[in-house]
C-alpha cells in the first residue's frame, strides 16, 4: 500500500486476526476441529499469560481513575493529517451514559502498527522522548478501570476488548482483539471511535463518580500545555436524562506566546430554553524553553532532556492577575507560592502530590528559572504590556521545601545579570545594579526628574513608570537605593553644558529656578569640601549678556537701579530677571556680586570699537551712537571712522571702508539703478536693492531735528563724522569693479550700455583690465531681449544683418538692443567705446563660430538637406577665416559647446540634428561600436576636401586607435545593466585592440588595465573577469577560474595567450584543484575528471608532491551484504591497482581497488607511475602458491622430451646469470636431464595479497603448473586437459623456470620457444637472441631436421595449432597470471602416484608486468641525455662493444614488453627510441631549418609519452625515410665531408637531400638488421656515382647497445657502396643484413 491508511476491510480483518493469534485466540471453526487436549494446553497458556498481566490488574484496580485523562493524552499524540486538511479542529468527544462511555477523535485513524502495538504489552506506539498524561504504564489500558469492554472502530477496522467481570474475566481480554462487524462509514472520516462498555457487577463504579471524572476531575487548563489538540468536548446525560455539553476551545495568538481558554457549558434541557454558560477566557502569556543534558532517571530511561513551559496569566487589560498558581506535571501537581504555572516533566512520587527531590527535577528547575529570565527578557524587549508589571511574577522567598528553594535563588541570580529594567529617559534595558531611586526633592512639579539623565552605561534614573510598590519589590529583590549627591552634580554639570540646557533656557519658569536652586544648596549644605568646589566652578549665574558664569570668574556686577541704561554689550551685569527670584538670589549671593561712572563707560565704549570691532546689533549701534553724539564734543576724530552703522539691510558700514548713499530720481542715478523693484505679475523678476546703499531710516529718528549739540545737527553729525555719498561708483580704492556697478550688471542688463554712455567721460578714466573683462563678461539685453555678455555681442551693422539671414539664423542673433542709423559716421563714432569691450563689427571668426553656435541651440521643425548645407557652409567660413594662432581656440570652443554634427543627423530617419563634442568623434573607425562617431562615414564629410581638412587638420580628429577601444572595454565594465549585444561588442573590441594597423598598441598598459578592472566578458555567466581569473583552455571546469575558449574563437588566441598572458591549465594548475577538490566535497565524478585531465600531461613524480598525503584516489571498498562504497583514499593507505583480470575477479570482494578499469588503469599510466603507485598493482601484491593433491600419471614422452632440452634450459640459465647455473653448471644439467613431467587435474592456486593489517589469502581449485624437488630431482605437474597443458606450456611453466632459475622474467620469451620449437632449430633460436654455449659442458648431439620422426610428434604437435593460440590468447585476455615455482623437499615415495599435499611456504613473486610506460619514458630520457653527449662516429671509428653496463633499472621486459606477445609493438618501441636518438644528435648540428617536421617515421608518435615531445604524433603521409633533410645550406654535407664519409672535391659544392633509415638494436652492432623491399629499392636508387655529387643520399644510421650506458651508433653512407665492400652482409630473400664489424 502507497499509504498506510489506506486498508481495504478484508485487509483489517487479516491483521485483526494475526494479532488475536499471537495471544493465543483461535476461531470457533478451529476450535470444535482441534483435540480437547490441544484445548486445554491452550487455555493453560493463556491462563499463565493471564497471570503474568495481573500487575496490570493491580494497576487497574488501584489507580487513581484518570483514565480519560489518558484517552485526552492518547489523542494528544495522534495525527491530524486529514483534519486540517479538511479545516477541522483536532479535538476529542466524550459522551458519557450510565450505560456506555463514546470517545471519538478527529485524528487519521488507525493503521496495521497501532493495532499490533494495543494488542500487546509494553508495546506503547507513544512517543518516547516527552512524557505523559495517564499513570505509569497504564496507557490505553487504563479504560479497563471502568469498562468491562470496549469497542474500536477506526479506518477499515472494527474490533474489540473484552475484559469481562466476575467469574467470566479474560485476563488475556485485554490484549485479544475480537472482529466486529459495524465499520465507520467513509463519508465520515476522518473519524475514531471508542464505545466503553462499564462494569455493571461489584466492580462497576457509581455513575455519580463517573460523571464526576468528567466534570470535575478534568481541569479547565488541561488545553493549555498541549500542542496538538485544540478542542475538547464532555457531553455527560445526567441521571434525570437531562444532558450538558462541556467544551474546552484553546485560541493561540502571536505564534503560540498567548494562550486563551475558553470554557463553555451548554444545558439544552434548561426550564427557560438552551443555556449557554460561557465563562470569561483565560489568558496567558506562554513561555517555552527545551531543557539539555538533565541528570539521569529510572523513570526517564534514555531521556536525557524536557520542555519547560511557564503560563502568566493576565487579565483581559493584559495586566498581571497575581495569585497562587499549580505546578504541572501535564497534570495538576500542587499548589505554589508563584504568580505564574508551570509545566515540565518533573520525576513524582506515587501520590503526585509534590516532586521529588531528586537531582534531575533540580536540573528542570534550573530551567525553570531560566525560563522565567527567558520570558523578562521577552516582556521587556518588545512592547509588552508587561514591559513595567513583570516583577510582580517574582517567586516568593517563602519556602515550599528543600527541593524548591532553589528556584526563586537562581531566578533572582540570573536576572540580575540581564538587561531587565528601564531607565527614565532612554528606551535600551540595563542591568538593576546600574539604575538609583530619585526622592521627591529631585523631581520638578510634574514629578519628572528636575535633570536630565546621563546617557549610555552612565544612566542612573529608575523609570518612573514602574509603580510604588513595584519599586519597592525592586528595591527588596536587587538592593536598588536612592541617587547619590556626586551623580546629581555630573547631571547638573551636564545640564550646564548642553546646548539644550533646561536651567540655561529662556522658557524655564520659575517654580523649576527655585526647585533646582533648593536642591543645588541642599547638595551643597551637606557635601564635603571638594565637591562643594566642583559645584562653585559651575556656570550657576546668568549674565545681562546672556552668558552663564561660575562663581570663580572675575567680579560681577548687580544691574544699575536708576538713570540712563548702560550699554549691556560694555559693562556685564547680572541678568535683572534672575535677580529677581528670591531662591535664586539666595543662591547667588551665595557665590558673590557687586556696583559703575559715565566716564569710565566712554571711554571703554571707544576702546571697544579700536579692538572688539563695535556693536553686535542696531539697538547697540544707536545706542553707541547716541551715546557720543550726546558726549563726545570732536566730531572730526579719526576713531569715528571706525564707528560702524547700519544700512537698510542691515549691514554694518564705516565710511573708511564703504559707502552710504542717499536717494536720487535720476534714470541712471544711483536710486534709480540701486533700488529694489517688485515685478507685477512675474516675483522671480524682482530686483533686490543694492546691498551697500542706504543708511537706515532708526537712524535719523534718534535726536529731532532742532537737536543740536556742540554746535551740530544730528543729520549733519552723520554726514561729516561718518560720511555718506550722492553718486554711484564704478571703481573700489583697490582697483576692481565697484559692488554698486556689479548690482546694475546683474539686476538691470537693460541699463549696462546706457549707463556707460551717459558717463562715459566720467569712466574713462576709471577703467582698467580687471572692470573691461568684468563688464565685456558682463551680460546685456540684445535685440529681441535675450541676454549675451557684452564682448560676444554685434552692433546691428545691416551687412552682418544680411549674412546671418543668409545661413540660416532669423532671430537670436546677439545683435545689441539699440535703435537708430548706425551707419552714419557720426553716430557710429559715438559706439565706438564698446571696441573697448570687444563687441563685434566686422564678419570674423567669432561671428561664423556665433552662427554656428545658433544653429546648435536651434530647435528645427522640419530637417532636411538644405538646412545640413548651410551648416556645413557655416563650417568652411570657419575654416576660411581660422589662422594657425586661432587653431587650439577654436577646438576648445567647438568641443565645449559641442558644435559637431553628428554623422547620424545625415540618416533618412533623422528628425532633428544630434550635435557632439570633438572627443566623440574620430575620423575612420567602426560604427556603432565606440563611443566615438566616425565622421568619414558621412559622405558629406568624407567627399568635401575642405571640411575634410577642416575636421582632419584643424579639428585634429584622428582616426580611432587601442586606446579608443581599451577605454570602450572599460565603459562597458561600467555598465550596471548589461546589453543583449554585450558578447558581440566585447568580441568585436577584442578583435580590433588584436588587430589594430593604425597605431602600436602599449600592451603593458592594456595587461594592466585589463588585470586592475577585470575587463574580460564572460557571456555564459554575464560578468566581467581578469586574467588571473581565467584560462584559455581546460580538459575540466576549474574553480575560480573562466575558460576563454568556450567563450572567444581560436582566432583569438594570440590576444589572450600572448598579449594578456592567459595560459591554458597547466599540469600545477590541475593539481592544485584537485587537491582543493579533495580538502572540501569530493565527487567520484569529479575526481576522475581531473585525475584524467592530469593524465593527459603526462606528470612527473615532482609535479604530484603535493598529492602525496592527500585522499583524493577513489577505492571501491567492500560492504559486506550490498554493493560496494566509493571512499577517498591517500596513495599510502591499503588499496590495489587491477592489472590483471584474472586477480581482479579472485579478490573481488575481498581488497579495496582503485575504482578503475584495466583498460582505464593502463591509459592512467603516467599518472599512476608519478604518484609512485607501482607497488599497489595486483600482480605485485599478490604472491601465487602452487600444489597438488590426488592422482598424478608420469608422463614419458613429456618428460623425455623435456630431459632432451635440458642442455638448451641449461644454456638459458647461465647467459641470464642464474646464481644456481654458475655456482654449478653440470649439477643443475643432471637436474634438468631427471626431471619428470606428471600429468594431473589436481593442482591448486592459492593467492595471497599482503596487506598492512592481515593478509587475504583465497585458494583455487586450479592451476597449470607446480615444480617441486624431491631428493635433488624435480618433477613438475602439468594439467590433463590438452588445452590448459599447452597454455601451461607457452605461459606458465617458462614462468616458472624463470623463477626456478633466479633469471629474470625477460627470460621467459626465451624459454618458451625452447619447450615448445622442433629441438632441431633450438640451436639458431638461441644463437639468434645471443645465449651462449656453456663453458666446458659439451652440447648433446642434436638430430637433423630430415632425421626428425615424423610419427614422433611431441606433445605440441598433437594439439591443434588454433587450439593453442586461441587459449593462449584468451587466457591473456583475462590476465591469468604465471604459476609460481614452489620448492619442496620431501622423502621419496616409489611408484607413488599420490603425493600428499604439503604445506607451502610463501614464495615472493617477481610480478613485474610485462610492459611500463614509466619505464619506457625512462629509457627516453636517458636517450635524449645521451644524445646530448654523443657526436656523430668519424668514418674509421670502430663500433663500441656492449658492456653489459645496463641503464640503472633497465628492464627490456618491462621496457619493451614480451616479443612473442606482440612482436611489432615490441620491436616499434625500440626502433622509435633509436630514432629519437639520431633526431637528438641531428638537432644538435646546427642544421638550418631542421625541425619536427623532417623526422616522417610513422612511428614518431611513440616518443609522445616523453614531456618534451608531448603531442607528437605519427607521420601522416607516405614514409620515404625516417628522417629526411633538404641541405641547402650545405652544412650536413660538410660535416659528413669533416667525419670521412663524402669527399670533398667531390661533394664540396653539393646540396643533396638526404634519406636517413635507422636501425636500432638492443645488441651489439653486427647484430642482424632487417631492411624491407622498398627500402632495399631506394639503397639501389640513390646508389651514388662515383667522382661526382648527386642529388640524393641515402644513409643506415645503425644504433646499438639500446638500453646500456655506451648506447652509440655508426654511418653507412651509401649502403650499395657498403654492400660492394662487404661492411654489409645481405642474405638472399630474407631482407636481412648482417654488419661486419
Amino acid at each position: 500500500m502507497s499509504n498506510s491508511l489506506d486498508i481495504t476491510p478484508a485487509q483489517a480483518r487479516e491483521i485483526v486476526i494475526r494479532a488475536a493469534r499471537r495471544n493465543g485466540w483461535i476461531s470457533q471453526e478451529d476450535r470444535d476441529n482441534s483435540p480437547p487436549g490441544t484445548l486445554e494446553a491452550l487455555e493453560n497458556t493463556r491462563e499463565q499469560l493471564g497471570d503474568a498481566l495481573e500487575i496490570i490488574s493491580h494497576d487497574l484496580s488501584s489507580a487513581n481513575a484518570r483514565f480519560a485523562l489518558e484517552l485526552v493524552q492518547n489523542a494528544e499524540d495522534n495525527k491530524f493529517t486529514r483534519a486540517r486538511r479538511l479545516g477541522q479542529q483536532p479535538y476529542i468527544r466524550f459522551k458519557v451514559r450510565p450505560t456506555s462511555i463514546v470517545v471519538e477523535c478527529n485524528e487519521d485513524g488507525f493503521v496495521e502498527e497501532n493495532v499490533v502495538s494495543i494488542s500487546r504489552i509494553g508495546r506503547s506506539s507513544k512517543n518516547k522522548d516527552r512524557g505523559y498524561i495517564g499513570e505509569k504504564g497504564i496507557g490505553f489500558k487504563s479504560v479497563f478501570q471502568v469498562a468491562t469492554a470496549i469497542h474500536i472502530q477506526s479506518n477499515s477496522f472494527s474490533f474489540s476488548f473484552r475484559y469481562g467481570e466476575g467469574a467470566t474475566r479474560d485476563k488475556l481480554g485485554i490484549v485479544t482483539p475480537i472482529l466486529e462487524d459495524e465499520l465507520i462509514p467513509v463519508d465520515a472520516y476522518p473519524l475514531t471511535r471508542m464505545t466503553l462498555t462499564p462494569f455493571q457487577a461489584e466492580e462497576a463504579i457509581p455513575y455519580a463518580s463517573l460523571m464526576a471524572q468528567f466534570q470535575q476531575d478534568v481541569p479547565d487548563n488541561l488545553l493549555l500545555f498541549l500542542s496538538t489538540l485544540k478542542k475538547i468536548e464532555i457531553q455527560c446525560q445526567h441521571p434525570d436524562e437531562r444532558s450538558t455539553l462541556t467544551t474546552f476551545r484553546k485560541i493561540e495568538r502571536d505564534d503560540g506566546r498567548m494562550v486563551h481558554l475558553v470554557k463553555s457549558v451548554e444545558d439544552p434541557h434548561h426550564a427557560d430554553g438552551t443555556l449557554v454558560t460561557k465563562d470569561p477566557p483565560d489568558r496567558y502569556y506562554i513561555t517555552k524553553r527545551d531543557i539539555p543534558q538533565l541528570s539521569s532517571h529510572a523513570s526517564r530511561p534514555n531521556i536525557d532532556s524536557c520542555e519547560v513551559v511557564l503560563a502568566f496569566p493576565v487579565d483581559e487589560a493584559s495586566q498581571p492577575l497575581i495569585s497562587m498558581q499549580s505546578c504541572f506535571a501535564f497534570l495538576p501537581i500542587r499548589r505554589t507560592n508563584f504568580s505564574f504555572i508551570i509545566q515540565a516533566d518533573f520525576i513524582l512520587p506515587a501520590n503526585r502530590e509534590d516532586i521529588l527531590n531528586s537531582a534531575r527535577n533540580i536540573d528542570i528547575l534550573r530551567g525553570v528559572a531560566e525560563t522565567f529570565r527567558d520570558a523578562v527578557l521577552q516582556f521587556v524587549s518588545g512592547d509588552s504590556p508587561l514591559r513595567y508589571k513583570w516583577m510582580k511574577y517574582l517567586p516568593s522567598g517563602q519556602s515550599l521545601g528543600r527541593v524548591w528553594e532553589v528556584l526563586p535563588t537562581e531566578t533572582i541570580r540570573l536576572l540580575s545579570v540581564e538587561n531587565i529594567l528601564y531607565s527614565q529617559e532612554f528606551a535600551i534595558p540595563c542591568q538593576p545594579n546600574m539604575l538609583r531611586i530619585l526622592p521627591p526633592t529631585h523631581l520638578d512639579s510634574s514629578g519628572l526628574p528636575l535633570f536630565h539623565d546621563r546617557p549610555g552605561v552612565n544612566r542612573k534614573y529608575l523609570s518612573r513608570r514602574y509603580g510604588p510598590e513595584d519599586i519597592d519589590i525592586l528595591r527588596d529583590v536587587f538592593d536598588l537605593c536612592d541617587i547619590e549627591d556626586i551623580h546629581m552634580y555630573h547631571r547638573i554639570k551636564q545640564d550646564l553644558e548642553s546646548g539644550s540646557s533646561k536651567m540655561m533656557s529662556r522658557e524655564t519658569d520659575d517654580d523649576w529656578h527655585s526647585r533646582a536652586a533648593s536642591l543645588i544648596l541642599l547638595i551643597l549644605s551637606r557635601s564635603s569640601t571638594g565637591l562643594i568646589n566642583m559645584i562653585r566652578e559651575l556656570p550657576l549665574i546668568p549674565l545681562n549678556n546672556g552668558e552663564w558664569v561660575g562663581a570663580s570668574e572675575e567680579e560681577i556686577y548687580f544691574p544699575a537701579a536708576i538713570g540712563p541704561e548702560i550699554p549691556r554689550d560694555l559693562i556685564t551685569t547680572v541678568d535683572p530677571g534672575a535677580a529677581a527670584n528670591d531662591s535664586r538670589k539666595a543662591l547667588f549671593a551665595a557665590l558673590g556680586v557687586t556696583n559703575v561712572l559715565p566716564q569710565v563707560v566712554v571711554d571703554q565704549l571707544l576702546r571697544y570699537y579700536s579692538r572688539s570691532g563695535g556693536p553686535s546689533d542696531l539697538s547697540f549701534s544707536m545706542a553707541h551712537v547716541s551715546y557720543l553724539y550726546w558726549h563726545h564734543e570732536n566730531r572730526d576724530d579719526h576713531r569715528l571712522s571706525l564707528v560702524w552703522l547700519y544700512e537698510t539691510h542691515g549691514r554694518r558700514v564705516t565710511s573708511r571702508r564703504n559707502f552710504m548713499y542717499f536717494q536720487t530720481a535720476e534714470e541712471y542715478g544711483p536710486y534709480e539703478l540701486l533700488k529694489a523693484y517688485e515685478h507685477p505679475r512675474d516675483p522671480s523678476r524682482n530686483i533686490p536693492e543694492c546691498p551697500v546703499s542706504f543708511l537706515k531710516s532708526e537712524y535719523t529718528t534718534l535726536f529731532p531735528p532742532s537737536t543740536r549739540r556742540h554746535g551740530s545737527s544730528w543729520l549733519k553729525w552723520l554726514e561729516k563724522g561718518l560720511g555718506v555719498r550722492r553718486i554711484p561708483r564704478i571703481k573700489l580704492d583697490g582697483g576692481s569693479l565697484s559692488t554698486e556697478f556689479r548690482h546694475i550688471i546683474r539686476y538691470r542688463p537693460d541699463k549696462i550700455v546706457g549707463t556707460l554712455k551717459k558717463h562715459w567721460d566720467d569712466y574713462v578714466a576709471d577703467m582698467n583690465p580687471p572692470i573691461v573683462d568684468t563688464l565685456s563678461q558682463s551680460e546685456v539685453t540684445c535685440l529681441g531681449g535675450q541676454l549675451r555678455a557684452l564682448k560676444d555681442t554685434y552692433l546691428p551693422l545691416q551687412d552682418l544683418k544680411d549674412k546671418v539671414q543668409t545661413l540660416g539664423i532669423g532671430q537670436g542673433f546677439p545683435f545689441l538692443g539699440v535703435s537708430g542709423d548706425l551707419e552714419a559716421n557720426p553716430v557710429l563714432r559715438e559706439w565706438r567705446f564698446l571696441d573697448e569691450f570687444e563687441v563685434g563689427f566686422e564678419p570674423d571668426l567669432n561671428f561664423y563660430l556665433e552662427l554656428l553656435r545658433q544653429h546648435e541651440a536651434q530647435r528645427y521643425r522640419t530637417w532636411g538637406s538644405e538646412i545640413r548645407e548651410k551648416i556645413l557652409k557655416t563650417y568652411e567660413f570657419i575654416a576660411d577665416n581660422c589662422s594657425d594662432n586661432q587653431r587650439q581656440g577654436l577646438c576648445e570652443q567647438i568641443d565645449t559647446w559641442e558644435l559637431i554634427l553628428d554623422p547620424c543627423s545625415f540618416q533618412e530617419n533623422a528628425s532633428g540634428p544630434t550635435w557632439i563634442d570633438i572627443q566623440s568623434c574620430a575620423w575612420r573607425g567602426p560604427v556603432d561600436l565606440l563611443a566615438k562617431k566616425p565622421l568619414a562615414e558621412v559622405p558629406e564629410y568624407r567627399n568635401n576636401r575642405k571640411l575634410s581638412k577642416f575636421f582632419r587638420e584643424i579639428l585634429d580628429i584622428e582616426d580611432t586607435t587601442w586606446r579608443d577601444y581599451l577605454e570602450t572595454v572599460s565603459n562597458l565594465r561600467k555598465l550596471t545593466r548589461s546589453s543583449p549585444d554585450l558578447s558581440e561588442k566585447a568580441l568585436r573590441l577584442y578583435q580590433l585592440l588584436l588587430s589594430d594597423g593604425h597605431s602600436e598598441p602599449n600592451w603593458t598598459q592594456i595587461s594592466e588595465r585589463f588585470q586592475n578592472e577585470g575587463l574580460i566578458y564572460i557571456p555564459s555567466t554575464s560578468s566581467w573577469v581578469s586574467p588571473s581569473e581565467c584560462l584559455w583552455d581546460s580538459p575540466v571546469p576549474i574553480d575560480g577560474k573562466s575558460l576563454i575558449l568556450q567563450s572567444y574563437p581560436e582566432e583569438l588566441k594570440p590576444f589572450f595567450l600572448e598579449r594578456l598572458g592567459i595560459s591554458p591549465a597547466s599540469l600545477t594548475t590541475l593539481v592544485e584543484e584537485l587537491f582543493a577538490v579533495a580538502t572540501r566535497h569530493p565527487t567520484v565524478q569529479r575526481v576522475k575528471h581531473l585525475i584524467w585531465a592530469i593524465n593527459g600531461m603526462r606528470p612527473r613524480p615532482n609535479d604530484l608532491n603535493i598529492l602525496s598525503t592527500c585522499k583524493f584516489l577513489p577505492v571501491r571498498v567492500p560492504q559486506p551484504g550490498i554493493a560496494h562504497r566509493i571512499e577517498f583514499r591517500a596513495c599510502q593507505s591499503d588499496f590495489a591497482i587491477i592489472d590483471r583480470i584474472k586477480l581482479a575477479e579472485i579478490f573481488e570482494g575481498c581488497v579495496e581497488l582503485l575504482d578503475f578499469s584495466l583498460e582505464e588503469i593502463l591509459q592512467l599510466e603516467p599518472f599512476l607511475g608519478s604518484l609512485g603507485l607501482d607497488s599497489k598493482y595486483l600482480s605485485l601484491l599478490c604472491r601465487e602458491e602452487t600444489d597438488y593433491q590426488g592422482e598424478s600419471l608420469l608422463d614419458n614422452r613429456l618428460t623425455a622430451d623435456f630431459n632432451g632440452r635440458a642442455y638448451d634450459l641449461l644454456r638459458c640459465a647461465v647467459s641470464y646469470r642464474s646464481s644456481i647455473a654458475i655456482s654449478s653448471a653440470q649439477s643443475m644439467l643432471n637436474q634438468l636431464r631427471s626431471t619428470s613431467i606428471l600429468r594431473t587435474s589436481g593442482i591448486s592456486t592459492k593467492y595471497t595479497i599482503q596487506r598492512s593489517r592481515e593478509d587475504i589469502t583465497i585458494q583455487i581449485p586450479s592451476g597449470y603448473v607446480h615444480i617441486r624437488e624431491q631428493e635433488n630431482r624435480w618433477k613438475v605437474y602439468v594439467p590433463e586437459n590438452r588445452r590448459e597443458r599447452a597454455l601451461c606450456y607457452s605461459l606458465s611453466f617458462p614462468e616458472a623456470l624463470t623463477k626456478l632459475f633466479q633469471i629474470s622474467p625477460a627470460a621467459r620469451e626465451i624459454i618458451s620457444n625452447v619447450l615448445s620449437k622442433q629441438i632441431y632449430i633450438l640451436d639458431d633460436i638461441l644463437e639468434a637472441e645471443g645465449i651462449g654455449m656453456v663453458p666446458d659442458i659439451a652440447p648433446p648431439p642434436r638430430p637433423a631436421a630430415e632425421d626428425s620422426s615424423e610419427g614422433g610428434d611431441s606433445e605440441r604437435d598433437i594439439i591443434a595449432v588454433e587450439d593453442a593460440v586461441a587459449t593462449s590468447r584468451s587466457s591473456r585476455a583475462r590476465g591469468i597470471p604465471a604459476s609460481s615455482v614452489r620448492l619442496s623437499r620431501s622423502p621419496p615415495a616409489a611408484d607413488q602416484i599420490h603425493d600428499p599435499p604439503e604445506r607451502l611456504s610463501p614464495e615472493v613473486a617477481d610480478g613485474r608486468a610485462y610492459y611500463s610506460r614509466d619505464a619506457y619514458r625512462n629509457l627516453l630520457e636517458n636517450v635524449i641525455r645521451l644524445a646530448s653527449q654523443t657526436n656523430l662516429p668519424h668514418l674509421n671509428s670502430r663500433a663500441i662493444v656492449g658492456n653489459n653496463h645496463f641503464l640503472e633499472g633497465f628492464d627490456p621486459v618491462i621496457t619493451f614488453g614480451i616479443r612473442s606477445q606482440g612482436q611489432m609493438n615490441h620491436d616499434t618501441k625500440i626502433g622509435a627510441a633509436g630514432e629519437l636518438f639520431v633526431f637528438e644528435i641531428l638537432s644538435t648540428l646546427g642544421l638550418p631549418r631542421f625541425d619536427r617536421p623532417n623526422w616522417e617515421s610513422t612511428i614518431r608518435g611513440l616518443v609522445a609519452i616523453h614531456p618534451r615531445y608531448t603531442g607528437m604524433d605519427n607521420w601522416p603521409g607516405r614514409e620515404t625515410a625516417d628522417i629526411t633533410y633538404d641541405d641547402q645550406s650545405g652544412v650536413l654535407t660538410a660535416i659528413l665531408i669533416a667525419k670521412g664519409y663524402l669527399g670533398e672535391q667531390v661533394w664540396r659544392d653539393a646540396r643533396p637531400k638526404y634519406f636517413m633509415e635507422v636501425k636500432t638494436t638492443t645488441g651489439e652492432c653486427d647484430d642482424r638488421l632487417y631492411i624491407s623491399s622498398s627500402q632495399y629499392q631506394l639503397i639501389q636508387s640513390y646508389t651514388l656515382p662515383p667522382d661526382r655529387s648527386a642529388p640524393n643520399v641515402y644513409i643506415i644510421f645503425r644504433v646499438f647497445n639500446l638500453g646500456r650506458n655506451n648506447l652509440s651508433l655508426k654511418l653507412y653512407v651509401d649502403p650499395e657502396a657498403h654492400r660492394l665492400r662487404g661492411d654489409l652482409v645481405f642474405e638472399s630473400q630474407t631482407w636481412t643484413v648482417k654488419p661486419r664489424v
